[in-house]
């Protein structure tokens, strides 16, 4: 009793805060929205990819490695000061070869060497916060890592607010105010750590780099390719002069994967930690939940699309408030992929999943391509490739899933 009490507390208490968490990240697209034009909204969301790229490459397979090795660690009495020691080393490298860019930018051409240089530092501190977070939602602190991210998003409402409107809104302000959160927000959580005992138990060597790249590199690839399915196209079309309509999908599509995206966080904390710990016997439930937790935020989302969206931004972006169905579907997705993704990083089995990004990848660009050569880019189309990318990596994930399930039976 004591523990379905507990767990129907949690539950609870991180819906409350979730929820809050889906009212500060629309007024963060309501400030941005407002303060930048359509072009400039295209460029900060080209800088973002920039950034999620430096993640997709580096620091997402990493942090798949390290959470997968928490807990076998904290049940055999080892310290998590080894997997702290990894991520000091790969930072550093990372950061040798950042300034070495960085450098070369400058010389080449300096308006974008700051750019450059802010979406590098929000790479980083968004690792750091994602990793510390992860570690104590994984060992069970579901709450004090809720209450850490909606801390971390009040912080980037209140300073983004400050700086737009007290000295000036630019793409490049929306980016700093974010970095400069997450440095804040890495403070609290080691604070955290430390008063969770997160960091103690028998020290042993860290990981060797070769270990972490055998286990990794499907892995970061398959980011890196899912990257290109989903973000690929800010890339593509910006360069070509379509800044306005990356804005404005980005804007619209960016609330719908907001809203789906906080739901889908208060779902994951409550049940990856299980998927982990039964060693990937929970993942059927995980889906089956998942797709029902998808069904009732999109039929939420059809319902209040109207005020929404007129609410979060401002009257010129309502006659696009459809393409913010999109963005519940695709981050819904990735749900479903994470789940999944988990179940096989436990197994072990992460290469064939890199086969299910890489069709993704491949069906997005090539839908892409004949948008463009065709001449129907536009916003209501912009979208199509990277839903139906999502769709087949869905079904293909699923089907691999299904299989390493009648394998090991």
């Amino acid at each position: 009793y004591a523990t379905t009490s507990t767990r129907i507390r949690n539950i609870v208490s991180l819906t409350l805060v979730r929820l809050a968490m889906i009212d500060e990240h629309l007024l963060i697209i309501q400030h941005y929205s407002n303060a930048l034009d359509k072009a400039e909204l295209g460029i900060y969301f080209f800088w973002g990819t920039v950034s999620y790229l430096v993640s997709a490459l580096l620091f997402v397979p990493l942090d798949y490695y390290q959470q997968a090795q928490i807990h076998p660690l904290k049940e055999k009495g080892y310290s998590l000061l080894s997997l702290l020691r990894l991520n000091t080393r790969i930072i550093f490298f990372f950061a040798i070869v950042f300034v070495l860019l960085l450098v070369i930018v400058f010389f080449i051409n300096n308006k974008y060497s700051l750019y450059l240089l802010v979406a590098g530092l929000m790479a980083i501190t968004q690792h750091i916060v994602n990793s510390l977070r992860g570690g104590l939602n994984n060992l069970g602190f579901r709450q004090s890592a809720a209450l850490t991210q909606l801390f971390e998003v009040i912080l980037k409402v209140s300073l983004l607010a400050a700086f737009i409107w007290g000295v000036q809104g630019t793409s490049l302000t929306v980016m700093g105010t974010n970095t400069f959160a997450l440095f804040i927000s890495i403070f609290l959580l080691l604070w955290l750590t430390l008063q969770k005992d997160f960091w103690s138990g028998i020290e042993v060597p860290q990981p060797s780099t070769r270990s972490v790249i055998l286990f990794s590199w499907p892995i970061s690839i398959g980011a890196l390719v899912n990257w290109g399915q989903t973000q690929g196209f800010r890339l593509v079309l910006i360069p070509m002069g379509m800044s306005e309509i990356v804005g404005v999908f980005s804007t619209i599509n960016g609330i719908g994967i907001a809203g789906m995206a906080a739901a889908a966080a208060i779902y994951s904390q409550m049940f990856i930690p299980d998927i982990y710990k039964s060693g990937g016997k929970t993942t059927p439930n995980y889906l089956l939940g998942g797709i029902g937790l998808i069904l009732i935020i999109f039929l939420i989302s059809f319902i209040v699309l109207e005020p929404l969206v007129s609410l979060t931004t401002n009257v010129s972006f309502t006659p696009f408030r459809w393409l913010l169905l999109i963005g519940v579907l695709t981050e819904g997705c990735n749900l479903l992929i994470g789940g999944i993704g988990i179940h096989m990083t436990i197994l072990g089995l992460t290469r064939p999943l890199l086969w299910c990004s890489i069709a993704g990848v491949f069906t997005a660009f090539l839908i892409l391509a004949g948008l463009i050569m065709g001449e129907m880019i536009s916003v209501w189309t912009v979208g199509i490739p990277i839903l139906a990318s999502q769709i087949i990596v869905v079904v293909l994930s699923y089907a691999i899933w299904k299989k390493s399930i009648r394998h090991s039976a």
